[in-house]
């Protein structure tokens, strides 16, 4: 009998996808200009989101996620190695869809991981970002939303 690798190569294929679906993530990235931050009250004028269309705000900004999924926001620097530290996701306003009001990082950890709870398509959750560039403080309040067909 003959393998058939084509076949094989397929149900690999499927088995990767059915994976992927089961074990759903995104990642946030929050990218800070740590230079000029201080210099400016607006964070539209040095912070943006990996993968912000052009024109929409930090606070307009919305991710699109199904129930199950994992949530990581971290932040980098634009300019140099400074950290800048996602301390905690906080519950604004909205259907409430993550596992908490008030998601804090882990020990050490510089990032936040959050479930995505509950919720039907189309619902949204406002949300805080407390995030810190060196000892200081800022704070974004970007959207989630529930993909439309989930």
């Amino acid at each position: 009998m003959k393998p058939n690798y084509k076949l094989s190569l397929l149900m690999a294929l499927c088995l990767i996808s059915l994976t992927s679906l089961l074990n759903a993530q995104t990642v946030v990235t929050l990218n800070v200009d740590t230079s000029e931050i201080d210099k400016h009250e607006d964070l539209n004028m040095t912070c943006y989101f990996t993968g912000q269309p052009e024109g929409v705000s930090l606070e307009d900004f919305t991710i699109e996620v199904v129930v199950g999924e994992e949530i990581t926001w971290v932040g980098q620097s634009t300019v140099d190695d400074t950290t800048v530290e996602i301390k905690k996701i906080k519950y604004e306003k909205g259907v409430k869809l993550l596992d908490g009001d008030d998601i804090d990082s882990k020990g050490d950890e510089k990032f936040v991981k959050a479930k995505v709870d509950k919720g039907n398509p189309a619902d949204a959750e406002k949300y805080t970002i407390h995030f810190k560039v060196g000892n200081k403080p800022f704070k974004i309040d970007p959207q989630i939303r529930i993909k439309p067909g989930q």
